[in-house]
Formats: structure tokens, C-alpha cells, sequence
């Protein structure tokens, strides 16, 4: 795929810029339902990583050359250069994550994600995982909305434990779709 083919946006439908060292930026993905009205076309960050968490809803998500259909809870993480993009029904959101590369090298050291490959978890895993991830993210999105202050500080770590959940859904889900292992007799 030929990465310089797809736009590199800042936040989807703003060109890219320089960021911030500690640049952190939360919104909803139907915030911006008049720019994409649903669809939103293939493209990339190339100085932050996002994660996205589906609270409701169902669409189909590209990654690279991949496609899957998901419905809520799904989570992705998406490294920055990784091409993107996904197709919404109507009424389906998400809380949206965006942490500038620098921010995220800070936060690495106490993630269990590995942030290099994107990752992309739909509705597997034990609920009680989802419901922590769920209200990680929703910390985070209140910290950011409500900008109290110290929330530069409770932000990052946040962050890492929302990162280190989705480690432990991946975990997970690739135990529940791995097949047994198979031995054979000679």
C-alpha cells in the first residue's frame, strides 16, 4: 500500500501540524459526524497515535489493506503512520484518544500494549475487562473535558492503564480464537 496515497490529518478533516510534546486531544467520533457524515475515508496521523473505544453502535473498520465488521465494544490503537479509516450506521460513537508520539514514548515505559502495530479487539474478552476499559476511557474523556487542574498530570497514566486493558483484551481474544493445539501421533 502506498502509504503516500492517503491524507495526513491532525484531529479527521484538519491538516496535519506540528504537535505539542504533551499534546492529548478527546473528542467523540459523531463531534465530527458533519465533516465525515459516517464514513471516514482512509488516512493517517503522522505525529500521534489514537485509541478509539466503541461505546454503541456498528461499521465496518479498514486498517492498512484489512477489513472487519464491528459492533460496540470494540477497541482499536492505531500508531501514527498506520493508514485507517472506517463506515459508521447511524448512531454509532466512540470516545476517540489522540496522544502525540513524544506523550506517548512517556506513557510506553508503564503501558503492557506494544504501541508499533495497530490493534483492533471487537466484543471478545471478558465483560468485566470491558467495563474496566470502558470506565478508563471515560475517566479520560471527563479529565480532558472538565481540564481541572493537575489533569496534565492524571492524564498519562490514565492513558497507560487504558493501553495496558486493551493489552489484556488482546491477550485474551487471541486465546478465544486460537484453536487447540492438535497433536498428532506417529
Amino acid at each position: 500500500m502506498a502509504q503516500s496515497l492517503f491524507p495526513e490529518f491532525f484531529v479527521y478533516g484538519e491538516p496535519a501540524r506540528a504537535l505539542d510534546v504533551g499534546f492529548l486531544h478527546v473528542e467523540t467520533v459523531q463531534a465530527r459526524a458533519s465533516v465525515h457524515r459516517g464514513q471516514v475515508l482512509a488516512h493517517k496521523h503522522p505525529q500521534m497515535a489514537q485509541i478509539t473505544f466503541w461505546t454503541n453502535g456498528s461499521g465496518v473498520y479498514r486498517i492498512e489493506d484489512k477489513t472487519w465488521s464491528f459492533s460496540a465494544p470494540t477497541v482499536s490503537f492505531m500508531p501514527s503512520g498506520v493508514v485507517h479509516g472506517f463506515d459508521i450506521e447511524p448512531g454509532t460513537d466512540a470516545i476517540v484518544v489522540s496522544v502525540a508520539d513524544a506523550a506517548l514514548a512517556a506513557i510506553a515505559e508503564h503501558s503492557a500494549l506494544p504501541l508499533d502495530q495497530p490493534v483492533l479487539i471487537t466484543a471478545r474478552g471478558e465483560e468485566a475487562l470491558w467495563q474496566r476499559l470502558g470506565g478508563t476511557v471515560r475517566m479520560i474523556q471527563a479529565e480532558y473535558a472538565e481540564a481541572q487542574a493537575g489533569a496534565e498530570k492524571i492524564l498519562p497514566p490514565l492513558i497507560a492503564v487504558a493501553l495496558s486493558h486493551i493489552a489484556r483484551l488482546d491477550a485474551q481474544s487471541h486465546a478465544i480464537t486460537m484453536p487447540a493445539a492438535v497433536v498428532l501421533g506417529g
